[in-house]
């Protein structure tokens, strides 16, 4: 792929995800404006407070993590004619932050940065659900009442599945129910697990490359561009995040507004 991805059409949004594996408020905030999101998750990304000392530039910028961390929550943030407003967190889900999204379109956004889910030792033993599996009945009504993107870090691939535990194909499953899909499986074809692009380099290196970053878009969006930053441009040259961020332009039919948002 290119070293950045093509200008946005108008009347699109661009989503951008994006683990950054801390310092955030540094060079890395600068890399992230160069892909010039409308929404972006970033995970283990720094509290807005820190970000504001150093840095600037976005309408709305929402946080989840713990005090005594405060460079690595889970970040959502707006820019331009964009904004975001917090919605209530189920304490069973840390890790994801439901938002209401505003600007040209209206949705709901849940945020997420979900626990490891790499593969065991023990393979024949079943393994406790993921908080992917347990999302549909945490946050079912916002999936059900509403346009409702879900992306961020996983942490989770049909290639970590175990043979007495194949939860990622439940997940896709409810994500599916739910009438989401995967921007980047939509466009590319590619089956899960199998993927030609690599969302993540554990230790930096190519050869333990995974595709554990997504964006589940509603079906009826139109995606016109899914881009994948390249490993030598975005994880082995800055030797800062062992992510490549992961961009999408979705064209919603309509604008539409969000949960509780303005007719």
């Amino acid at each position: 792929m290119s070293a950045l991805p093509d200008p946005k059409a108008d009347g699109a949004v661009r989503i951008v995800s994006w683990n950054v594996r801390e310092g955030f408020d540094g060079p890395k905030f600068d890399r992230l404006l160069e892909l010039q999101p409308d929404v972006a998750v970033v995970p283990e990304s720094c509290t807005p407070e820190r970000l504001a000392k150093k840095r600037s530039g976005w309408s709305s910028h929402l946080w989840i993590g713990k005090e005594h961390k405060p460079t690595k929550g889970l970040g959502v943030l707006a820019f331009g004619d964009w904004s975001l407003e917090s919605l209530e967190v189920d304490e069973r889900l840390e890790r994801f932050l439901p938002v209401r999204v505003d600007g040209p379109a209206g949705f709901t956004l849940l945020a997420s940065w979900c626990r490891s889910k790499h593969p065991g030792i023990d393979v024949d033993r079943p393994k406790p659900r993921s908080q992917l599996e347990q999302l549909p009945e945490v946050y079912g009504h916002l999936l059900a009442a509403g346009p409702t993107v879900v992306a961020g870090d996983f942490n989770h691939s049909a290639r970590f599945d175990l043979p007495a535990h194949r939860s990622w194909g439940a997940v896709n499953a409810s994500f599916e129910r739910s009438g989401l899909k995967s921007a980047y499986h939509s466009v590319t074809g590619e089956a899960f697990g199998a993927e030609s692009a690599s969302t993540f380099f554990s230790g930096y290196r190519v050869r333990r490359a995974h595709h554990i970053d997504y964006c589940f878009v509603p079906s009826d969006w139109l995606v016109e561009q899914i881009w994948v930053g390249a490993y030598a441009d975005w994880v082995r040259a800055k030797r800062g995040s062992d992510h490549a961020p992961l961009v999408v332009d979705a064209r919603p039919p309509a604008a539409t507004p969000a949960i509780g948002g303005r007719s």
